[in-house]
Order: structure tokens, then C-alpha cells, then sequence
């Protein structure tokens, strides 16, 4: 999180730069053979291994290609790219009864190809293909969990499919991969610079990194912090569901998606930046305002994802390090917008200051009460994402991208803002096993109004109206 101004850090943000320079000193040890899951590819592993292979969640992006694509060319830059990333020729063995992480050798990548030029609507054929695909129950024991798609739509008109389990990649990883591809393929192509070299380290290694630092007394300070910050908080937030969730509630989902408007994010932008915040808090900020009116609690726990690259080595990597935040919210005693982004600041920084605990090990340290039919601890999660889009690009192509989304959601809600070319674009997806669209679609537009008017009376008490039915 960006600190404005040239005033001297605050005890938080000092935290987390001292923990990233002592950690930057001590070297990472190379990994021979088999290794351990990370603890966020393990509770994903658990969570396939229940659901048969259909758990876990990921990546489903398409990419129109119209020109003259080289297929051969295709297949030899995606061969590359799963050299180089061995994550993405990872199955999951056992050893002793633990699961592990195994590299198999490199092989070459040879796309399948799809024509749908017949159909009627070829590109709605095209995503019902990439979906299926997706839908299809990963063996991660017997494949990698990452699948590619090419779909002949027309002369010089396809979509290229990428399909990956969580449990090989993050949000983070999406940017590396089209750099990576972009570059192989100018490369190949002879359009381009040389690709830049291979990373240094490999996901595995972080893995073993991650359980070595957990396994000793490094974090017992997180572990104190997280106890302190969380012991007293409500097992679960309150939403203005449409119906309860209990056992039998499954985990089909809906998205609304919208560009955030311009006058909303402009506005917020120029608030963050006079109060000393970044974009993120002060969305988090009016988020959490229209969370409590709408289900009138005034103490809660809201998840924010955080990358959990803590070293600079793992900033290369394609894998899965994303782990969930929990961030405690505290409204009460109505304080001013002002007063409530300076709350919101200091919860964030000490939190994200001691992120490398995984949530499932505070769950586990803190044993909240379990609610039927909920996840523990963290059942929303609130995100805007600020790093610039990262296009893909194929010599003499037009390349135009969009993601798809699974319909399930783990979560009862979780938002993203996400940076693109127009602004920011919003992402809410929802439980539709407990909520309908026109609740949350009444939520997001209490949300823009919130925005709107703390950044228009920023020293105004938080309103205490009830949200509209």
C-alpha cells in the first residue's frame, strides 16, 4: 500500500518495509525433487479433493485473435512458457501420505482447435467451449492444472482460451503469463527482442520457504497480533439476504459487472490522496459504511485480498500466493468520513503488516464460531485492483481480451475494482443461493452513493439512514 506525501512512515508501514528488508537479506534454498504444497495450495487441494475435482476456483480468460495467426509459432511459444514456468507443469503426488508438488519433464504444448465457424453465434460457441472446458473435473493428481483452447471462429478470427485452477496461478501470475507468452512469441516470430531470461527461483521453492517460516517462532508476533485483533469480532458479517444461509445452501453464483463511474472514482481519487490513504482504503472505507447500514452491525470483519509476494524473488513466479486478509471494521460511535478513512488506514496497514499468517492458520488459532451454512471469519471480500492491465500481443493480430466467470461463488460476496483501459471496472459476484441479483444491484448503487457523498462531506458524521428496500 503507497504512502503519499514525504512525511516519515508510520509505525505500520515501517513494519512492513523493515520485514521485507530483513527477509530480502536471507537467501532462499533450492528445492531437489518433490515438495510441499504451500499452505494456500494445500486448502485448495483439500477443498478439489471434496468437490471432485471441480473446487478451487481460477482463471478463465479468452482472447480474440483476428489476423493471421501461425499456429506452429502459437504452439512454440506456449512450449516455452511451460518451460520456463515449471508451476504450470505441476501435478500433485503423495509422498507418506502428504501431498506434494511434482514437476514433470517438458513436453511440447500442443493446442487443440475448436471450429465453431459454423455456428450460428461462433463467438458465444466459442466461450460455451471454453466454460465446458473449465467445467470439466480437474484430475491435478494426473494433469497440471492449466488448459489451453483455440477456437476457429472464421478466416483469421479465433479465440484462444486459457483455463487454470487457482491452484497454479493468481491474479498476479495473469500479468507474467502475457508478458512472458507476448515476448515468446515476438521472439519466435523474429518481430522482437530476445524473451528475457527464465526466472531465477521456482514456485516449490516458495512453498518450502513458506512452511520453514511457519514451522518456527518468526511469526509468533503475527500469531499474538491476530489474536489481539480479532478475539471479541462477530463469527460472521450481516447481509441483507434474500434467503438465510444454512447447511443446504449450495455455491452457484452471479456477477454484475459495470464500469465504476468516472465521477465516482475521480472524486474518491482526489480524497485518498488529501487524507493520506490510497484508493483501496478509501473504497474499503464507503464499502464498509454501506455493508452496515444494510445489515446494521457497526463491527465486522471484511477480507482483502493480499499478493503475499513478501520477497522480491517472488515477484517473477507464476503460482499461487494470494492470501486473504481479514480486516476488522468499526463504525460505531458514528464517526466522520474523515475520521473513518484514518481508522480504516491504520487497520489495513497493521493487518497487511502481518500477512504471512494464512487465514486458514488464524481460523484455526482463534476457533470462531461456526455459523451454518458460512465460511469461518471472512464471508466478504473487498478488493480494487491497481496494476495496470498487461495485454497480450501476437505479431500481425488484433488481440482483444475478456474474462469469464465459472457461475459459483465460495463466498457470499466478494467486490473487485479492477484497473482497465476506461477506469476501473466493478465485479460483484454473489451466492445466488441467498441472494437475488436486484439485492446486490441495490447494494452497489448504495455504494456509489456513499462514495459520492463522503468525498462531497468528508467531515460529515456516517449516516445513520437505513439503506433502501
Amino acid at each position: 500500500m503507497a504512502e503519499h506525501g514525504t512525511a516519515a512512515p508510520r509505525p505500520a508501514t515501517q513494519r512492513l518495509l523493515d520485514r521485507r528488508a530483513r527477509m530480502a537479506t536471507r537467501s532462499v534454498a533450492p528445492v531437489v525433487g518433490d515438495a510441499p504444497l504451500s499452505f494456500g495450495q494445500e486448502r485448495l487441494w483439500i477443498m478439489s479433493q471434496i468437490q471432485g475435482g471441480t473446487g478451487g476456483g481460477g482463471l478463465v480468460n479468452v482472447f480474440r485473435l483476428r489476423g493471421r495467426l501461425d499456429r506452429t509459432l502459437l504452439d512454440r511459444a506456449l512450449t516455452e512458457l511451460h518451460r520456463r514456468h515449471d508451476i504450470l507443469r505441476t501435478v500433485i503426488g503423495r509422498q507418506g501420505g502428504t501431498a506434494v508438488q511434482r514437476v514433470i519433464p517438458p513436453a511440447p504444448v500442443t493446442v487443440p482447435v475448436v471450429d465453431v465457424s459454423g455456428e450460428t453465434d461462433p463467438m458465444a460457441a466459442a466461450h460455451r467451449a471454453t466454460l465446458d472446458l473449465d467445467a470439466r473435473p480437474y484430475r491435478l493428481d494426473l494433469e497440471p492444472g492449466i488448459r489451453w483452447l483455440l477456437c476457429h471462429l472464421g478466416p483469421d478470427d479465433h479465440v484462444l482460451a486459457l483455463v487454470a485452477h487457482h491452484i497454479i496461478i493468481d491474479g498476479w501470475s495473469e500479468h507474467i503469463l502475457r508478458a512472458d507468452l507476448s515476448a515468446l512469441l515476438a521472439d519466435a516470430g523474429g518481430t522482437g527482442p530476445a524473451a528475457p531470461p527464465a526466472p531465477r527461483h521456482r514456485y516449490a521453492e516458495y512453498a518450502a520457504w513458506q512452511r520453514t517460516r511457519l514451522a518456527g517462532a518468526e511469526l509468533d508476533g503475527d500469531r499474538a497480533f491476530w489474536r489481539r485483533e480479532l478475539t471479541g469480532a462477530p463469527p460472521a458479517i450481516a447481509l441483507p439476504f434474500d434467503r438465510e444461509p444454512d447447511a443446504e445452501s449450495d455455491f452457484r453464483g452471479g456477477v454484475l459487472r459495470d464500469e465504476v463511474p468516472a465521477d465516482v472514482a475521480g472524486a474518491l481519487a482526489d480524497l485518498a490522496a488529501a487524507c493520506g490513504v490510497t484508493r483501496f482504503m478509501g473504497f474499503l472505507a464507503a464499502f464498509a459504511v454501506t455493508i452496515g447500514r444494510a445489515g446494521g452491525q457497526s463491527d465486522f470483519v471484511i477480507g482483502a485480498p493480499a499478493a503475499g509476494r513478501t520477497r522480491p524473488e517472488w515477484e517473477e513466479l507464476v503460482g499461487f500466493f494470494i492470501t486473504a486478509v481479514p480486516i476488522r471494521v468499526d463504525l460505531s460511535d458514528r464517526p466522520t468520513f474523515r475520521q473513518l478513512l484514518a481508522r480504516v488506514r491504520e487497520r489495513c496497514l497493521a493487518a497487511m503488516a502481518h500477512q504471512e499468517l494464512p487465514l486458514e492458520h488464524i481460523v484455526a488459532d482463534l476457533r470462531p464460531r461456526r455459523v451454518r451454512g458460512r465460511q469461518p471469519m471472512v464471508q466478504v471480500m473487498f478488493q480494487v485492483y491497481e496494476m495496470e492491465p498487461t495485454p497480450l500481443r501476437v505479431p500481425g493480430v488484433e488481440v482483444t481480451e475478456d474474462q469469464l466467470f465459472r457461475g459459483t461463488s465460495s463466498l457470499d460476496l466478494s467486490v473487485s475494482l479492477v484497473r482497465s483501459s476506461n477506469g476501473f471496472g466493478g465485479y460483484w459476484e454473489y451466492r445466488g443461493a441467498v441472494f437475488d441479483v436486484a439485492t446486490v444491484a441495490r447494494m452497489r448503487a448504495d455504494f456509489y452513493e456513499c462514495v459520492r457523498r463522503m468525498c462531497d462531506h468528508p467531515d460529515e458524521p456516517v449516516p445513520a439512514w437505513e439503506a433502501r428496500s
